[in-house]
């Protein structure tokens, strides 16, 4: 019989990243990462495999990441501020050159010399003295990173003979994405220019590596432009760019050409779609690419009402889709008339898939890291169904049995609320849902208003967060309570993260329905949130009002306003190094409730982050998921 799945199990769970095939398309490599219990960290190797054969090989173990090729037969990679390469043949690997700088990614140029996507301080250096930081600039510090005040990412070219490093950009300029030309010559690169307070939007700029200089295509003062691409010649040399203008909250890019003949932008095919995978899960660890450029067009990945899947925009502009998975792509690569792909399907945890797209089929799973694990282990798969909300809007239910599930036998039950908002939940492995399934939890989760995958329109909820959605969470629980009688409307509990965690402080102020609720990293005070985060300035205000001109409406809005009506238990679980839901979050709301008699408990990571559920310290997720599951035992069960 399979055992539950347990919250350790976070342990024996790989997870697949940066997949890249050869320049030739006959090899391809990765990372597989793992979460250790001894010495709390992850530890990484990289892999190889001849895409004839088909067969995993092992080449080296420990930290790497930022995988690329030198040419078919010879691998780079990089190690905090170090690149190494590896050949195929085996033999030590080589370091090629490192840094004083944080290296962010790494590209070859025709010349020997390379593209450095590094992080650097900006040359005006604040008197400090002592334990101290220093702020004189908006945002100052960021998720993830930390205090950045007066950082920015910038583009150099490193020579390895001279071992220097030359700026390709000016020392206040932050640098989104970019890319190389065909030929060599040129550097597209989108970027945003600052000294005081960044801006929201950002410009697109063209640089010569034939005479050094640098030519403005976009000014940054009327989108964010992300996403930047040449597309070749079967495209006429034209560059692809994503475009984000700000009517409201949850917009998506505009899909855009320059053309260099006539030095102009042209709107390209619009999917409503960003470019990203956005299904929600907290067994994903790493990165890749998500775009890419072959002969065909730009291939990239867009998510869908389920799932998340491969598109190409082929130079006739009639965007397609290629593949059709209930899943997520996390990262993929193309070469050689067929795909490698990175991809949680059904309820694996990541695997890599290879697709040949003019074939019929869902393409060959080549590696099976997991496979063991999940012979071991009684996962359950959620059952879908679809509803009529009060407003006419059709919307996605999903339903996690418990584990042995008797229709005779009464459950309690938790539902799970998603981040973002503008994300969304499918049908992949989720170790939380499963811990708790295996608990004897019914889980149930839906995609309310505001969530990814429908448009824009259907994201659209700016001025409306604990409105439309709030109304759409409540109907689906009664769903799921009317469609599942063994489910105890009694023993109902709430969990979510970010948004989420926003949602449960919402929902625990507007009605007493659920007994228990755990509330992560979340909003409790949108005026704080605003004023203490590194998006909370633009984004923030923008999603909910101005404090300033209606400080009524941001009050109102913000769950902390409300909390004097809670009576259900509340964790709240945060870590202080998370600045994109700052602490000061969850202390205002754990605060309220605790003066006004309702049972609450905070536990405070440290030295965490925004992505504690996903990407924290092993032993900090496992006792992340204790809190959790004991919290809602103590009252459910």
């Amino acid at each position: 019989m399979k055992k539950p799945v347990r919250i350790d199990d976070l342990y024996q769970l790989k997870f697949l990243s940066e997949p890249v095939i050869s320049p030739d398309g006959h090899f391809a490599a990765w990372v597989v990462n793992q979460a250790e219990k001894e010495g709390n960290h992850y530890s990484s190797s990289l892999w190889v495999m001849d895409l004839s054969e088909k067969v995993p090989k092992k080449m080296r173990e420990g930290a790497c990441s930022g995988l690329f090729w030198l040419d078919s037969r010879t691998l780079a990679y990089r190690t905090a501020n170090t690149i190494w390469k590896l050949p195929l043949t085996g033999g030590e690997a080589e370091e090629l050159f490192s840094i004083e700088e944080a290296i962010l990614s790494v590209r070859p140029l025709q010349d020997g010399t390379y593209l450095l996507h590094y992080s650097h301080s900006c040359g005006e250096e604040l008197d400090v003295e002592g334990d101290v930081d220093v702020f004189d600039e908006l945002p100052f510090w960021k998720n993830g990173k930390g205090v950045t005040n007066k950082m920015r990412n910038g583009l150099g070219i490193y020579n390895p003979e001279q071992k220097s490093l030359r700026p390709v950009t000016g020392p206040f300029v932050d640098v989104l994405y970019f890319d190389v030309s065909p030929n060599g010559r040129q550097i597209v690169y989108s970027c945003r220019e600052y000294r005081d307070v960044q801006s929201p939007t950002s410009g697109l700029r063209l640089y010569s590596l034939q005479d050094g200089r640098t030519q403005i295509l976009q000014n940054q003062r009327e989108a964010q432009i992300d996403q930047v691409k040449f597309l070749g010649q079967k495209f006429r040399n034209r560059i692809f760019y994503t475009a984000k203008t700000f009517e409201f909250v949850g917009r998506n890019p505009a899909y855009m050409l320059w053309d260099p003949e006539t030095g102009r932008s042209e709107k390209a095919a619009f999917p409503d779609a960003m470019i990203t995978n956005t299904v929600g899960t907290d067994s994903a660890y790493g990165g890749g690419a998500l775009l890419c450029v072959c002969e065909e067009g730009l291939y990239f990945c867009n998510t869908g009402r389920h799932s998340s899947e491969i598109f190409l925009l082929p130079p006739d502009g009639a965007v397609r889709q290629i593949t059709s998975w209930d899943g997520a792509i996390l990262s993929f690569d193309k070469k050689g008339g067929q795909f490698l792909i990175n991809a949680m399907r059904g309820q694996k945890p990541a695997e890599l898939y290879l697709l040949n797209p003019d074939a019929s089929g869902a393409g060959e799973q080549v590696t099976d890291f997991n496979g063991s694990y999940l012979e071991s282990r009684a996962v359950q798969a959620p059952e879908r169904f679809t509803w009529v909300n009060r407003d006419g809007v059709e919307l996605d239910g999903y339903v996690l049995l418990p584990l042995n599930y008797d229709p005779a036998t009464s459950y309690p039950g938790v539902l799970e609320v998603h981040g973002g908002p503008k994300v969304m939940f499918g049908s992949v492995y989720h170790h939380e849902m499963q811990c708790l399934a295996g608990k004897g939890y019914f889980v149930f989760y839906t995609n309310p208003r505001g969530s990814d995958g429908r448009g824009e329109a259907f994201a659209d909820i700016t001025g409306r967060l604990g409105e439309v959605d709030y109304g759409d969470l409540m109907e689906f629980v009664d769903q799921v309570l009317k469609r599942y009688p063994a489910l105890d409307e009694k023993r109902l509990g709430i969990c979510g993260g970010s948004y989420g965690g926003f949602m449960c402080n919402w929902v625990i102020g507007h009605t007493d329905r659920f007994a228990a609720a755990v509330s992560q990293r979340s909003i409790s005070n949108f005026i704080s949130k605003g004023l203490c985060t590194d998006i909370g300035f633009y984004h923030n205000f923008a999603q909910v009002a101005d404090p300033w001109k209606d400080f009524k409406k941001i009050w109102e809005a913000s769950p902390v306003s409300h909390a004097f009506q809670a009576q259900t238990p509340t964790l709240f679980i945060q870590s202080d190094e998370d600045y994109r839901c700052f602490m000061s979050g969850s202390i205002q709301m754990f605060s309220a409730l605790k003066q006004h008699g309702t049972d609450a408990k905070m536990v405070l990571f440290h030295g965490e982050n925004h992505e504690l559920s996903r990407s924290g310290k092993p032993q900090n997720r496992i006792r992340r998921l204790e809190e959790l599951c004991g919290w809602l035992d103590r009252y459910l069960m």
